[in-house]
């Protein structure tokens, strides 16, 4: 997946696995995974590393789901939805913010000439 990017219309049947992955740069903050909409009820999962989908976990009654991390460590993560009921019409968004780069401070000579 791309920053900021929504993935609209998936579905699923009961119990199964839909997978996705993000790569964080270094210095990257606040990551948010969310879904909303469509009908039936999928659960969303995200781990960091590894897809065995046991670190974060929100399994909300419907759709409108959500996992913010505020400070996630750089790499691979890796997001997952699972049927929990059969599911269409859904929309994902991975979103973080980058690092934010000081520009250097350069001096200013005034000269008179």
């Amino acid at each position: 997946m791309t920053n900021g990017i929504t993935v609209s219309g998936l579905s699923g049947a009961v119990d199964s696995l839909l997978c996705y992955e993000i790569n964080l740069p270094s210095g990257a903050t606040s990551l948010n995974v969310q879904t909303w909409g469509g009908a039936g009820d999928a659960d969303l999962l995200l781990v960091h590393h590894r897809p065995d989908f046991d670190d974060y976990y929100s399994d909300e009654w419907d759709n409108d789901e959500q996992i913010l991390v505020a400070t996630p460590n750089s790499g691979k993560w890796y997001i997952g939805l699972v049927g929990w009921e059969s599911y269409s019409g859904l929309s994902l968004q991975v979103s973080y913010v980058g690092e934010v780069k000081a520009m250097p401070w350069i001096p200013l000579l005034l000269l008179n000439n």
